[in-house]
């Protein structure tokens, strides 16, 4: 494996105690935040933590990069909602963890490519693994 590869794979384990820390933290906001208080400040932190960066960069924005933010932004107010109904966040977060199926089926359908087998076959743990913890 190259140096590239190994800092991506660190980088995303990064991203997942990071993820990680996030839901664990949200669960506990949730006990005593409004959703939509917490689905606002959670999205107003994170607009302050990248400005600093956007002033540096200097983003050239595309309707994709709005329909993204868009939709992440939706699935934040989706959760938070589902926090406060639910008892746990685990399996809340872990339901949320079928979201790669989702981007595989947008992009299958997006670029008319034919699913792998070993696509289907790593869908279909991610679900057995997903509903193992979830219910």
């Amino acid at each position: 494996m190259s140096r590239v590869e190994l800092s991506a794979i660190a980088l995303a384990l990064g991203a997942a105690v990071a993820w990680g820390t996030w839901g664990f933290l949200s669960d506990r906001a949730a006990l005593r935040t409004a959703p939509l208080t917490l689905w606002v400040t959670v999205v107003l932190v994170e607009a302050i933590a990248v400005a600093p960066v956007a002033l540096v960069i200097r983003p050239a924005f595309s309707w994709l990069a709005i329909a993204a933010g868009l939709a992440g932004a939706i699935g934040y107010a989706l959760f938070f909602l589902a926090l406060r109904r639910g008892s746990n966040a685990a399996p809340l977060i872990a339901i949320t963890a079928l979201y790669p199926a989702i981007t595989l089926v947008l992009q299958l359908w997006a670029t008319k490519t034919q699913i792998q087998s070993r696509q289907v076959i790593g869908l279909a743990l991610a679900i057995i693994a997903i509903a193992c913890i979830a219910l």
